[in-house]
């Protein structure tokens, strides 16, 4: 038993962290007797438990500790996978013979995956974790029964038996979609990833990198490099929230956010309270009105060129604001896209270039007089990302910079023409 607890040490911390424990022990099938004994999940309390019930887990280290003085009662501790967390769980079935010799199709799934893997409770076969989407129905066998795929509703036997090194949780979107298509001939797998950008799939370093080079990215970096506060009152709860809400633009995975955060500079002992941090979290989304659509991406060149709403773009000094009017259709549900609101767009094109209607003629100001545009449509179409260009929405525009009624300007005011 001392053994079986000192390799539970080497399982990995993200998961460590997560209240998604059980216990476990093998029992009989009472209805069926000639059936291979079943492992049962079982509370910390003596009762069973549901792979179902969160209010029936408890805490590794709870877990842990139950498993050692539970005198053999217990045969070792289990992780439940769920729908809110981004760990999936590949079961490798018998792949190992009597002489350890494991089998070349399970070391090459193994070699391709290359995450956190370890050996089973029984010495024959590998547990694999990784973090991505399962493109398949949770529990489902590959076509030979060796592989089996959980992401949700079912719980791994955890044994820290760590196999060749490979200690890390890793993101594999891609390999566990290639896994799917050439072993349990999955279609969904492959609408998914025609559908990919809905649930935003960005492993955290193409998030970093992205933020690091927005407009805004001084803001960005200062938080997530430097830790840099003053931009918030020397507040470290403000600063907190502002990295925060700039990372809830690309992702909308929350445990993604969290090991984001945890990269940064701004990382402290208080954001390990699970309260603080995720309410900080939960406001985050909360308050989110802008979310990164790879749409706007055009043979590999960034094409959006608007910022998160509220943020001013470029560098510091430039005068170019965020274009806040880019908001989502539906902030309940952001994969239904984006639409323009006509009132922030025209609030927007007074700010940006001072707009004001002088005889019926707009008129923005330059080199201290105000000259006449000649075209405000192309002027309103420019600052609209292209793929949300519509004719309606540039006409209300300028109907609603009419409205704003006649102003009296001084001759002084004028350019001369």
């Amino acid at each position: 038993m001392e053994d079986k607890l000192k390799l539970l040490d080497n399982v990995p911390d993200e998961i460590k962290l997560l209240p998604q424990w059980i216990m476990w022990r093998r029992e009989e099938n009472k209805k069926n007797p000639n059936s291979k004994p079943t492992k049962i999940p079982y509370q910390i309390n003596g009762k069973k438990a549901a792979s179902t019930r969160s209010g029936e887990w408890t805490s590794f280290i709870k877990a842990k500790r139950a498993l050692e003085q539970s005198e053999g009662v217990y045969q070792g501790i289990g992780f439940v996978f769920t729908k809110d967390d981004p760990y999936i769980g590949i079961d490798l079935d018998n792949i190992i013979d009597d002489y350890g010799n494991m089998n070349k199709q399970a070391k090459g799934i193994i070699d391709s995956l290359d995450s956190y893997t370890e050996l089973s409770q029984s010495g024959t076969g590998a547990h694999i974790i990784i973090r991505g989407r399962n493109p398949m129905k949770t529990g489902r066998k590959s076509k030979d029964k060796m592989i089996e795929v959980y992401s949700e509703a079912r719980f791994f036997v955890v044994t820290g038996e760590i196999i060749e090194g490979r200690d890390i949780i890793q993101e594999r979107q891609q390999q566990l979609k290639d896994l799917a298509e050439k072993h349990f001939n999955n279609q969904k797998a492959k609408k998914q990833e025609r559908q990919s950008y809905n649930s935003l799939n960005q492993t955290d370093e193409e998030i970093i990198n992205r933020l690091s080079n927005a407009k805004n990215g001084n803001k960005f970096k200062a938080l997530f490099y430097n830790g840099d506060i003053s931009g918030h009152g020397e507040d470290h709860s403000a600063a907190d929230l502002a990295l925060t809400n700039l990372i809830v633009g690309y992702t909308d995975d929350r445990f993604q956010v969290d090991r984001i955060f945890k990269s940064s500079a701004l990382y402290r002992d208080k954001w390990d309270r699970v309260d603080y941090r995720d309410l900080t979290i939960e406001k985050a989304f909360s308050d989110r009105t802008w979310r990164y659509d790879p749409s706007y991406y055009s043979g590999g060149q960034i094409t959006d060129d608007f910022e998160l709403a509220g943020e001013e773009g470029g560098q510091e000094g430039d005068n170019k604001k965020g274009k806040y009017f880019v908001v989502l259709k539906n902030a309940s549900n952001p994969a239904l896209g984006y639409k323009i609101n006509i009132s922030l767009l025209a609030m927007y094109m007074k700010e940006r270039f001072d707009i004001k209607v002088y005889k019926g003629q707009f008129k923005i100001k330059k080199d201290h007089y105000y000259r006449n545009v000649e075209n405000m449509k192309y002027l309103i179409s420019e600052e609209i990302p292209r793929t949300l260009r519509a004719p309606s929405y540039i006409k209300d525009c300028e109907e609603l910079l009419l409205m704003d009624g006649e102003l009296v300007l001084k001759e002084q005011d004028l350019a001369l023409l």
